[in-house]
């Protein structure tokens, strides 16, 4: 067995099984408001460091504000004074020592990179609670309970995941030449390395707000997990907080995360969430001692990193209008594995019933109930340094156990520490020492200490009660080089794709192009349309010539035709004017997050770096012509732009340009290139064609996975002759019926159908344009879909009947049907099959037929061939039956008899054939119709 193997078949030990959603217990009882949660976590920060706790150097109005309208926690507590075991505690429940995560693989306070060690999987976390209960969930922001990937977020309960996979501190280093660049992940896939640390803050809050949004309407729980002010001498903040606050860049990153607080605050009253969402906001442990200081304490004693109060009591504040009293302060004892059971039972759920769970649901206190106390006074509370017990609080009272050696951060320790005790309600700094009058409360607080090393073990002994951590052999880095292999030929039938170890075929029903260079166009919406139905590829267009003015081709709210300034390109501006000199950063950035963000919907991204200037209009706006950019480029008329000779100056502008793209996009798996989109108007060479294919594949020579090519050939249909080498997707517009598939089928390479249109908008005559060429052997289809605009990126848009195209939701669902259809068969062991029809076939019915002779054979029918077509604008409807026969080996086969509109099963029956005509008469139908024909048994 090998190494991997090994170590996650480790990882799998029995669990009893509970009953519903894998072992979470759910009440039969739902709580009466069922709130959206969203747990705000910051790092490394103090107890002082807010205005609310006392600040006065920090200006922190937001989280005040938020106290005020909800209530602060005095005694609240880190289960440890360093990250790591504090995280397990919040996600488990429990004590870090019960689920073993106190020390690293490597016996370090936190987990390193490339640690060996996690969180076990069979660990109940919040999230897995949550998601049982039928919430959503998220992870934004530092991880750091295990960076392999069977410990990811997304293994723990989390729908998605969007950040760091441990500390921000953790780089390469002088002692740490093997660390990776530190990665951003989205799910489990790195798609930045490193990332700018500066724009962490900012970046979370922009992915915060867009789940919020997305999810306004269903239950959710939010982990937002910030890494600042992080582990580092300086922390970071982004520009436009850089040394504004008295505190250096401590204070500019306290000020920026209390910045962010407002922003989620604000989202939640502008979606009419802030009454349905409680919001909790805390730390991990304490601000950690620096020279010069930089975080506060105060007024508590000790820094981060040990088991002092000022480790692990921690600010925090508590929000749920009209359920949380407003300006309330509660000084009983709570913790953070508190949350766990608290949220489970405001879900409707309850905590797992299986193992320990240390946590204890604080519902009492948050809803401020007057005669509400803590359970640790009963219990106690236990200040765990990596193994050992150091300290015991109940009540009032926290005892510092007498200890021989006192196990210290960084491998420190201190001998002979006598028994030291508190009253740390009353006396929070401190300042007086008084086990000597109250030899009572030390025996009992020495007795819950016994009883806790019982079950959770202390330094030398394990206890009874303790449960493993997951363990990983052989643990790799997470590096942009290591993502998967990028969209490819399928290697045993290059007339379709092979994309992360499957085979695809592209299906959809995309936008007008203009996703990126729309400013005001929200593409996360977009894209998430396209995956909710069933759609998994995008043509975007880059902007970098090529962009239209309202009213072009009639097209209603044109997403390619910006309102004005908001359009955004490759080129800085250089006042009114664009410097094709310059690159706009900003623009690269909202492109790599459209790939992203695709790549999170499982949607491809067809790049169309350029595009014809079919009329004066477009070449007008265009940053290639003289009058709009600074460098006196591009005085030629609009039919030369494109040329090996006549350009004006430009071949140069645009091979930097494709150059740029391809080193931008390096790192991800889910696009491939389109030279230019219908280059066969405006003066497009093929020349030219030809040169930027050599620049693309040159720019990628050297790139673990280079992205295909595609190159668009012509409307309608075309013969390709002396195909350029690198081309591997030869794509045509308007391909009805579909003859350009046999055409060019020799070529073993994927032909594509991306753009449809002008024969009007009915949704029937784009279906079976759709199924005709999909089912004729076409590996990519792409209709042009007119109801995604601005304002309507979900697809609803009702749009004139001038449109020269359809689209909408119902044209989508019927799409779904044929990608369901489709995706059923072993289509790369498919071949274009017509021949096979032995009767069927008229100057009335067309038929078209895609197998595997003697094995599997899909076969999609309609009543409007093109030779009989008196209306191209919709299909002969009528009440039709086909008398189909197609030609087929001996034996027993299962005849499934589909509806194309709504996916309906019509007919299922098992034919039983001796070889020759096999005789398969269709249900009656109106339209078209579709048969899976599959072998049951060969004699």
């Amino acid at each position: 067995m090998i190494p991997m193997m090994r170590a996650v078949i480790g990882l799998l030990f029995a669990v009893p099984t509970l009953s519903l959603f894998g072992g979470v217990a759910v009440a039969k009882e739902a709580a009466v408001a069922k709130p959206n949660i969203i747990f705000i976590f910051v790092d490394n920060f103090g107890y002082g460091d807010l205005g609310c706790y006392g600040s006065k150097l920090h200006r922190t109005p937001h989280v005040d504000r938020m106290a005020a309208e909800g209530m602060r926690l005095t005694s609240f507590y880190s289960a440890s004074g360093v990250c790591t075991p504090s995280r397990a505690a919040l996600m488990s429940g429990c004590y870090p020592r019960r689920v073993n995560m106190h020390v690293s693989g490597s016996g370090s306070p936190v987990l390193k990179v490339m640690d060996t060690k996690g969180l076990h999987p069979s660990e109940i976390t919040i999230a897995k609670l949550l998601k049982g209960c039928g919430y959503t969930t998220m992870c934004i922001g530092k991880w750091h309970l295990g960076c392999q990937a069977p410990f990811l977020p997304t293994k723990h309960g989390f729908d998605y995941f969007f950040g760091i996979p441990y500390s921000d501190d953790m780089t390469p280093s002088k002692n740490n030449p093997h660390w990776p660049p530190l990665p951003l992940m989205r799910q489990e896939k790195v798609i930045e390395a490193p990332v700018d640390r500066d724009y962490l803050t900012k970046r979370y809050t922009e992915e915060t707000i867009r789940f919020l949004t997305e999810n306004k309407d269903r239950p959710f729980f939010l982990y937002l997990p910030h890494a600042m002010p992080g582990s580092t001498a300086r922390p970071f903040a982004s520009p436009a907080f850089q040394g504004k606050s008295k505190n250096g860049p401590y204070g500019d990153s306290v000020e920026e995360l209390d910045w962010s607080t407002g922003e989620i605050l604000a989202a939640l009253k502008k979606l009419g969430l802030d009454e349905k969402t409680l919001v909790v906001w805390t730390s991990d442990n304490g601000a950690v001692r620096r020279n010069p200081p930089q975080g506060s304490n105060a007024p508590l004693k000790g820094w981060g990193y040990d088991t002092s109060e000022g480790a692990m009591r921690m600010p925090c504040v508590v929000r749920w209008p009209g359920k949380v009293p407003a300006g309330k302060v509660c000084d009983e004892l709570c913790a953070m594995m508190d949350w766990l059971p608290t949220f489970a039972k405001l879900a409707g759920g309850e905590p797992p019933k299986d193992r320990i769970i240390d946590g204890h649901d604080i519902r009492p206190l948050i809803f401020g109930e007057s005669a509400a106390k803590s359970r640790y006074d009963e219990v106690g509370f236990f200040y765990y340094m990596m193994d050992q017990l150091q300290a015991v609080r109940a009540g009032p009272w926290k005892l510092y156990l007498p200890l021989e050696k006192k196990v210290m951060s960084l491998r420190r320790n201190q001998e002979n520490i006598p028994a030291a005790l508190y009253d740390v309600r009353n006396d929070i700094s401190e300042t007086k020492e008084v086990s000597a009058e109250h030899p009572e409360v030390v025996a009992r607080l020495i007795a819950l200490a016994d009883k806790a090393r019982a079950g959770l073990g202390d330094l030398g002994h394990e206890g009874k009660g303790q449960r493993p951590a997951g363990r990983f052999e052989n643990p790799k880095p997470h590096t942009l080089a290591s993502v998967s292999a990028a969209l490819a030929l399928h290697p045993d039938n290059p007339h379709y794709f092979l994309w992360r170890g499957k085979q695809a075929v592209l299906i959809t029903s995309a936008e007008h192009y203009g996703a990126v260079l729309n400013l005001d166009f929200d593409y996360v919406k977009y894209l998430d349309t396209l995956a909710r139905d069933g759609c998994n590829l995008t043509r975007t267009f880059t902007g970098g010539a090529y962009f239209e003015q309202p009213g072009a081709f009639k097209i209603a709210r044109n997403t390619l035709a910006p309102a004005p300034n908001r359009f955004i390109g490759p080129w800085a501006r250089s006042g009114e004017k664009f410097d094709l000199t310059r690159w706009n950063d900003a623009y690269f950035a909202r492109f790599r997050d459209f790939v992203s963000q695709a790549d999170k919907c499982g949607v491809i991204v067809e790049v169309n770096l350029f595009c014809p200037f079919y009329k004066d209009d477009q070449w007008k706006l265009s940053p290639f012509n003289i009058a709009n950019n600074v460098n006196g480029l591009g005085g030629i008329t609009r039919t030369n732009v494109y040329t090996l000779d006549k350009h004006g100056g430009l071949l140069a502008v645009q091979e930097r340009m494709v150059r740029k793209f391809v080193e931008e996009l390096r790192g991800f798996d889910n696009i491939y290139y389109e030279i230019c989109n219908e280059p066969y108007f405006g003066g497009v060479t093929l020349d030219w064609q030809r040169r930027i294919a050599d620049v693309i594949a040159d720019a990628q020579k050297d790139h673990p996975n280079p992205k295909l090519i595609a190159q668009n050939i012509a409307n309608k249909t075309a013969k390709v002759r002396d195909p350029h080498p690198a081309v591997s997707i030869f794509n045509f517009h308007y391909t009805h019926p579909p003859v350009v598939v046999a055409e060019n089928f020799a070529l073993n390479r994927v032909i594509g159908e991306n753009e449809t249109g002008f024969r009007g908008t009915r949704d029937e005559v784009y279906r079976a344009e759709a199924w005709d060429f999909i089912i004729a052997g076409g590996g990519l289809f792409n209709n042009l879909d007119y109801s995604f605009t601005v304002g309507h990126e979900d697809g609803t848009f009702a749009y004139p009947p001038t449109q020269p195209g359809g689209g909408g939701v119902e044209f989508r669902r019927q799409l779904r049907v044929l990608s369901g259809f489709i995706n059923r068969f072993d289509f790369v062991k498919m071949k274009p099959a017509d021949h096979l029809v032995n009767a069927g076939r008229s100057d009335e019915v067309s038929v078209r037929v895609l197998a595997e002779p003697g094995r599997q054979y899909a076969v999609y029918i309609h009543n409007s061939p093109a030779s009989r077509w008196k209306d191209k604008t919709k299909l002969n409807t009528g009440d039709f039956q086909a008398n189909l026969a197609l030609e087929a080996p001996a034996g027993s086969y299962r005849a499934e008899w589909i509806e194309p509109v709504s996916g309906k099963m019509l007919l299922t029956e098992t034919k039983v054939h001796t070889g020759g005509p096999l005789a398969l008469p269709s249900p009656h139908y109106t339209q078209d119709i579709a048969l899976r024909l599959t072998v049951a048994v060969r004699p």
